[in-house]
């Protein structure tokens, strides 16, 4: 770990919209950034960082594997100096990264939404504290226990835009019932996410939970 990080705090929840017409807002932990020498406050306005009170109806997840804003970064100096930091890279809010290119930043990576499914897996998801969770199934689990489990039928476009993965804040129930193999007959447990409105009825008949709901994070 280079001097420069040593013992500087992560004290500063931010959000950004990752994608354009998303309701959304993707939270992390970061710095403050214009404690930097070579960066100012005026040059972090720029990627559209809000705090918890500027959302605006957007719902804020955190620490999710998918959707993932746009990364981008600054050269804040050319010293040869190891304990002078050069560079910060940060997420930049999807309606704010053309200004923030203009203004100086450099695109790491873009943007990235939910994908999956095909071949031997679809894209199941469940609605959990009012977020669209979405992860990779079996095909033939998919059709056997989406309906039970609560997965939609369909994805439009715009819900495509919202759909969350690998999420800490919101996450969906986890639920287990025992199944036989459909060769051998032997029994053994499965398990998965549930949507929130399915949960009491697969309780009722047999279904245990192994992970309870995560609810939104409080802000």
């Amino acid at each position: 770990m280079p001097s420069y990080t040593r013992g500087v705090p992560l004290d500063k929840t931010r959000f950004v919209k990752p994608v354009k017409n998303s309701t959304i807002a993707y939270g992390w932990k970061t710095k403050n950034f214009s404690a930097i020498a070579g960066i100012t406050e005026k040059d972090v306005k720029l990627l559209g960082h809000k705090d918890s009170t500027q959302l605006k109806g957007l719902k804020g997840i955190f620490r999710a594997n998918r959707p993932k804003p746009a990364r981008v970064k600054w050269v804040a100096s050319r010293s040869r100096d190891p304990k002078i930091q050069l560079t910060v890279s940060t997420f930049c809010d999807a309606d704010a990264l053309g200004p923030a290119l203009n203004g100086g930043w450099s695109l790491v990576s873009t943007a990235k939404t939910v994908g999956g499914g095909g071949g031997r897996s679809r894209l199941a998801v469940v609605k959990t504290s009012n977020t669209l969770y979405a992860w990779s199934m079996n095909a033939d689990d998919f059709a056997a226990f989406g309906a039970s489990i609560g997965v939609e039928a369909a994805i439009s476009g715009a819900e495509r835009l919202n759909l969350v993965r690998g999420v800490s804040y919101p996450r969906p129930t986890v639920m287990e019932t025992i199944v036989s193999n459909t060769t051998t007959k032997a029994e053994a447990s499965f398990s998965t996410y549930v949507a929130d409105s399915k949960v009491a009825d697969l309780e009722k008949i047999g279904w245990k939970i192994i992970t309870q709901l995560v609810p939104p994070l409080e802000l």
